[in-house]
C-alpha cells in the first residue's frame, strides 16, 4: 500500500462516524471505571491508571482528529452548518486544552500548622517541588451559621514571604489567592483545627485554551437554537401542529393516590388549646439543621421523622402537638404515635399489629429498652435502626431537648434544660417551659409565659427572620404546596392523554375548548408549582436546589416547562411532561427524601451556584420528558398504523434532547468555570464532573446514531433515549450515594433501591425487542 492509499485509507477510517461514535464510547467506559476504582482503591491508583495516563489523552487526540476529519467530508463550511462548525470546533479546541493542562499545567498541595512556614509542594505523583516564594499559616478558624454548629466558611490566614517582602492574606472556599501565576485554594483542614491543606494550582495555558472553547461553544449553542440551517430548525419544521389520524389507544397508568397521612388517633384532651398552638408556633426555635426557623416549621420536621406523616388535621398538627407532647407526656407516652410498619419486629416487641406504637410499649416491666435485647436477621437491622431513630427523637421532644428556644447574647441558643446562660436569663429559661406546663394543669393564663419567651427571643437576638418571613415559613409548612401540585399535575395529565387520544382523528370546536380548559389548569398549577419554589428560597434565604428533594422540586418544573412549550404542538407530549412531573413530584415526597430546609455548605456558598446548578438540573427535566416520551413510543408502536405518530413523538423526542444536551453541557462547563473560580482549576476529576462529562458524550453518541444507517430506526431512538438516562440517574444520585469526592452531598442517606431500576431497563430491552417487531410489521403493511 503506498503512501497516497494509506492517507486515503485512513482519512475514510476516521473520518467515519462510527469509528468516532466508539472512541467517544471508550472513553466514557474508561472514564465510569476510573470513578469507581478511586471509590474503592484510592484517587492515586484512578490517576495513575487512568486520569493521568497517556492512553486517555491520547483517546483525546483521535476524537480531536475525527472531529476535523468529518468537518472536512461533510463539507460543514461549503454548507453553511455555523452550528456544527462552532461546536465541533469548541469541542477541538476543549480536548486541546485538557490535553495541554495535562502536559503543562502542574498541581500539589501544601500542609501547614499554625505557626508553620514552608515553600515546599507536594504533586500528585507525590514529588516534591519548591515554590517561588513561602507561605506562613497563621491562623486557621471556621465560621459557622449563628447559633449552630454547621460551618459556613472555612479561612486560612496566611502570610506570602517572596524577594524579601511579605503580604498577608485570607484564602477560603470560593476565595481563591494568586501569587506569581499560581491559584491557591482552601483543600482541607486538620481535625484539631490547627493545620490545613492548601491546593496550589499553575495553568494558564490550558486554562485560557479551553476558556476560547467555552466560547465557542456559546456561539455553537446560539446558532443550534436560532441559525437557519440546524438540527434543531430541521426538526421543528418536521413536527407537524396536530397529531397524525391513526387511532391510539393504550393503557399508560394505573396509579392509585399516594397519601403520606397515616391514622394516628389524637385525643382532644391530650392537646393545650388552639390559641396556645397559635402563639407557640410563631415561636422561634433553632433547628438540628442549623435553621432558626418558626416552631411550627421545626415542629412538623421533627413530627413527621417520628410519625411518617404530615398530619391530616392541621388544627391538631405542628406546633399544637409538639407542645402537648411536651405538656402532658404521660398521655403521649401511652400513644401509639411512632412509626414502626415491620410486622415482624413489631411481633418480636410483643406488640400489636399495626404501623405505630407507643413510647411505654417498647420498654418491659423492669423499664428495660426492649431494642436493645433484640436478634434480629440482617434484613431486619435497617428498619430496627430507624424505629430506634424514631423513639430517641420521641424522647428527646419530651425533654425539651430539641426545644433551643432561648438565646444568648453570644450568638448561642440553649434549651431549658441545657442552658448556657447566666443570672437571671438563666432562670427564666430553666422555669419558662416547667412554668407553662404548670399554668396549663393549674388551668390559669399561660398566653403570657409564650409572649415572655416571644420577647426575650427579640432582646437576646438581633438577626432574627422579619415577621414577613415568618408568616411565609408558616404557610410553606403548613400548605404542603407541592402534594397540592402533584395531584393536580396527575390527575390534569392523565385527562388531557385521554383527550389526546380520543380526539386523535380529528378535533372538533367544542373539543378544543375542552383541551384548552386542561391545558389553562395546567398551566395553573404550574404557576402554583412556580410559587412553592418561590417561596421556599424567600424563606430559606437560598436557592431551592442545594439536596436532592430540591432539585427533585425544580427537576419537575422544568419537565413541566418543557411540555409546556408543545402546548400548540402536540398535546401529547403536554400530557406525558405533566404525569412525569407528578411522578418526579411523588418520588421526591418518599421518606428518604427530607423536605427541611438545610444550611449550605461552604462549597455552594456562591452566586454561581444558581447559574450552574440551575442550567445543569434543567437538563435533567428535558432528557426526563424525552425518556418518557420514549416509553411511550414503544407503547404506541404496538398498534396498527402508527407508525407516522411514532415518527412525530421520535422527531419531538429529538428535539428534547437536543435541548437536554445544550443544557446539561452548558452547565457543566459553567461548573467548570466555577471550580476554576473557588477552587484553582477548572477541571479535577471529581466524581461529579466525570459523571457530568460522561452524560454529555453519551446523549451526544446518541444524537449522532442517527447518522449511522442501522441505528436510524425510531424505535431503537426511543429505546437509547430511555437507556441514555441511566448516566443521568447515575450523575443526579449515583454519585451522591455511592461514590466519594467534592460533589457527593447526600452520601450520608439512605440510597435508593438499584434494584428497581435495574428491573425497569430490563422491562424497557424486551419492551424495545417486541416494538421493533411491531413496528416492522406495521411498516409492512403500509
Amino acid at each position: 500500500m503506498n503512501w497516497s492509499n494509506f492517507k486515503s485509507s485512513l482519512f475514510s477510517l476516521i473520518s467515519d462516524i462510527r469509528f468516532a461514535i466508539i472512541t467517544l464510547t471508550i472513553c466514557s467506559i474508561s472514564i465510569a471505571a476510573a470513578t469507581f476504582i478511586e471509590n474503592e482503591f484510592g484517587s492515586n491508583l484512578a490517576f495513575d491508571f487512568i486520569y493521568n495516563n497517556t492512553a486517555l489523552y491520547l483517546l483525546f487526540i483521535v476524537t480531536i482528529a475525527c472531529f476535523i476529519a468529518i468537518w472536512i467530508k461533510f463539507k460543514f463550511l461549503a454548507n453553511r452548518r455555523y452550528a456544527a462548525i462552532f461546536i465541533h470546533s469548541a469541542f477541538i479546541v476543549i480536548l486541546t486544552g485538557a490535553v495541554t493542562t495535562h502536559y503543562t499545567g502542574r498541581e500539589g498541595s501544601i500542609h501547614l500548622r499554625e505557626g508553620e512556614t514552608s515553600s515546599t509542594i507536594i504533586y500528585k505523583d507525590g514529588c516534591k517541588g519548591e515554590l517561588s516564594y513561602s507561605i506562613t499559616l497563621k491562623k486557621f478558624e471556621i465560621e459557622y451559621y449563628e447559633g449552630n454548629e454547621f460551618p459556613l466558611a472555612y479561612k486560612s490566614n496566611i502570610t506570602i514571604n517572596r524577594d524579601n517582602n511579605s503580604f498577608d492574606a485570607t484564602i477560603s472556599v470560593n476565595n481563591i489567592l494568586r501569587v506569581n501565576g499560581d491559584r491557591i485554594y482552601q483543600l482541607s483542614y486538620d481535625q484539631d483545627l490547627k493545620g490545613s491543606t492548601l491546593l496550589i494550582n499553575n495553568d494558564f495555558a490550558g486554562t485560557t485554551i479551553t476558556y476560547i472553547g467555552y466560547v465557542l461553544l456559546l456561539i455553537g449553542f446560539i446558532f443550534s437554537i436560532f441559525g437557519k440551517k440546524s438540527r434543531i430548525k430541521d426538526i421543528l419544521k418536521a413536527i407537524s401542529t396536530k397529531s397524525n389520524k391513526a387511532a391510539i389507544i393504550i393503557a399508560l397508568l394505573s396509579m392509585g393516590a399516594i397519601t403520606n397521612a397515616k391514622n394516628i388517633d389524637i385525643d382532644d384532651n391530650a392537646l393545650i388549646p388552639v390559641e396556645d398552638g397559635k402563639k407557640w408556633e410563631s415561636v422561634f426555635v433553632l433547628s438540628n439543621n442549623g435553621i432558626i426557623e418558626p416552631l411550627e416549621c421545626h415542629a412538623r420536621t421533627i413530627l413527621r421523622k417520628i410519625t411518617h406523616s404530615n398530619g391530616s388535621d392541621k388544627e391538631k398538627w405542628g406546633a399544637r402537638l409538639y407542645m402537648s407532647l411536651i405538656s402532658f407526656p404521660e398521655i403521649w407516652c401511652n400513644t401509639p404515635i411512632i412509626y414502626c410498619p415491620d410486622k415482624l419486629i413489631a411481633k418480636s416487641l410483643n406488640i400489636r399489629d399495626g404501623k405505630y406504637v407507643s413510647f411505654n410499649a417498647l420498654f418491659d416491666e423492669n423499664g428495660a429498652y426492649k431494642l436493645n435485647s433484640q436478634n434480629i436477621k440482617y434484613s431486619e437491622a435497617k428498619e430496627l435502626k430507624k424505629l430506634d431513630e424514631r423513639v430517641r427523637i420521641f424522647s428527646a421532644i419530651i425533654n425539651c431537648s430539641l426545644l433551643k428556644i432561648f438565646p444568648s447574647e453570644n450568638g448561642d441558643w440553649c434549651s431549658t434544660n441545657n442552658t448556657t446562660l447566666f443570672g437571671k436569663d438563666s432562670i427564666f429559661a430553666s422555669s419558662a417551659i416547667a412554668l407553662y406546663i404548670k399554668a396549663k394543669i393549674e388551668k390559669t393564663n399561660s398566653n403570657e409565659i409564650i409572649d415572655h419567651i416571644t420577647a426575650f427571643q427579640e432582646m437576646k437576638c438581633s438577626t432574627l427572620p422579619s415577621s414577613t418571613k415568618k408568616d411565609a415559613a408558616i404557610i410553606y409548612s403548613k400548605v404542603q404546596i407541592f402534594k397540592v401540585v402533584a395531584f393536580g399535575y396527575i390527575i390534569l395529565g392523565i385527562i388531557l392523554l385521554f383527550f389526546a387520544i380520543k380526539y386523535a382523528n380529528g378535533i372538533t370546536f367544542m373539543q378544543q375548548i375542552k383541551v384548552g380548559a386542561i391545558m389553562g389548569g395546567v398551566f395553573a398549577i404550574f404557576l402554583l408549582h412556580t410559587l412553592g419554589i418561590s417561596l421556599r428560597w424567600y424563606v430559606s434565604e437560598q436557592p431551592p436546589w442545594s439536596n436532592t428533594y430540591e432539585t427533585m422540586l425544580y427537576i419537575a418544573w422544568c419537565i413541566t416547562l418543557g411540555g409546556l412549550l408543545f402546548m400548540k404542538k402536540n398535546t401529547i407530549v403536554v400530557a406525558l411532561s405533566t404525569i412525569m412531573a407528578a411522578v418526579t413530584l411523588f418520588i421526591s415526597s418518599l421518606s428518604w427524601l427530607e423536605p427541611v430546609v438545610t444550611p449550605l455548605m461552604p462549597v455552594l456558598n456562591s452566586p454561581w451556584l444558581i447559574l450552574h446548578v440551575t442550567i445543569i438540573t434543567a437538563s435533567y427535566g428535558f432528557f426526563g420528558i424525552s425518556a418518557i416520551t420514549g416509553v411511550f413510543t414503544l407503547l404506541l408502536s404496538f398498534k396498527r398504523n402508527s407508525t407516522r405518530t411514532v415518527k412525530e413523538l421520535t422527531l419531538i423526542n429529538e428535539f428534547l434532547m437536543y435541548i437536554g444536551l445544550i443544557l446539561v453541557t452548558a452547565g457543566t462547563f459553567l461548573g467548570a468555570v466555577w471550580a476554576n473560580l473557588s477552587w484553582g482549576r477548572y477541571w479535577g476529576w471529581d466524581a461529579k464532573e466525570s459523571w457530568a462529562l460522561i452524560t454529555i458524550f453519551v446523549y451526544t453518541i446518541v444524537t449522532h446514531l442517527r447518522l449511522v444507517p442501522k441505528f436510524k430506526n425510531d424505535i431503537i431512538w426511543s429505546a437509547l433515549s430511555i437507556f441514555a438516562t441511566a448516566s443521568v440517574l447515575m450523575t443526579y444520585f449515583g454519585v451522591n450515594y455511592y461514590l466519594s469526592g467534592l460533589h457527593s452531598y447526600g452520601n450520608n442517606d439512605t440510597p435508593p433501591a438499584i434494584e428497581y431500576i435495574i428491573v425497569f431497563y430490563i422491562l424497557i430491552a424486551i419492551l424495545t425487542v417486541i416494538a421493533l417487531l411491531k413496528h416492522k410489521q406495521n411498516k409492512g403493511n403500509l
